[in-house]
C-alpha cells in the first residue's frame, strides 16, 4: 500500500519521518509517543501515527518520505483493511487531503485507491486497472471497496 498525505509544515515532517524509522526498528508506540512529546511534535502527527502505526504490521514498512511540496509518501504491506479506513476516516477529519493506493497481492483482486482533497464532502475510492476475471474476485473487490467507506 501507498499512502500520500499533506502538505505537512517542515517540523510535522521531519517529526513523522522520526516516528516512522523508530517504528520500523522496533519501537514500542509508547516510546514513539514519549519522543513525540519531547520533540514538541504537533499534534497532527500524533494523531496521523496513531492511526498509521496500527496498519502497519512488524517489518512491513517499505519505504517513507517527505517531498519537496511537503508531502508524506508512505509505502507498506498492511494486514487489514480496517487499519487503513481507520487512517483515511481520521485524515478525512483532519481536513489532510491524502490519497492511498491499496493493491492486494492476489492477482485476481485488482488494486483500489482512496483519495480525499479539500473541499470535497468525503473520500471517494476508485478501482485502478481491470476487473478480476472471476465474478468471486469482483465481489471480493467490491467488499474491501465497502469496507475502506464504511463510516
Amino acid at each position: 500500500m501507498t499512502a500520500r498525505c499533506g502538505p505537512l509544515q517542515p517540523a510535522e515532517g521531519e517529526s513523522l519521518m522520526q516516528a516512522l524509522l523508530l517504528s520500523s526498528q522496533g519501537t514500542a508506540w509508547e516510546d514513539i509517543h514519549r519522543s513525540l512529546v519531547s520533540s514538541q511534535a504537533s499534534t497532527l502527527v500524533h494523531i496521523m501515527l496513531r492511526y498509521l502505526l496500527p496498519a502497519i504490521p512488524t517489518g512491513g514498512l517499505e519505504g517513507f518520505l517527505v517531498s519537496s511540496d511537503k508531502e508524506l509518501t508512505v509505502q507498506f504491506q498492511a494486514i487489514e483493511v480496517a487499519a487503513i479506513r481507520r487512517l483515511a476516516r481520521q485524515l478525512e477529519a483532519l481536513r489532510t487531503p491524502f490519497t492511498m493506493t491499496v493493491s492486494f497481492n492476489d492477482r485476481r483482486s485488482g488494486t483500489l485507491r482512496a483519495s480525499w482533497e479539500l473541499g470535497l464532502d468525503q473520500a471517494s475510492i476508485a478501482i485502478l486497472g481491470e476487473l478480476p476475471p472471476d465474478s468471486a474476485g469482483c465481489r471480493r473487490l467490491l467488499s474491501q471497496m465497502e469496507e475502506l467507506l464504511a463510516r
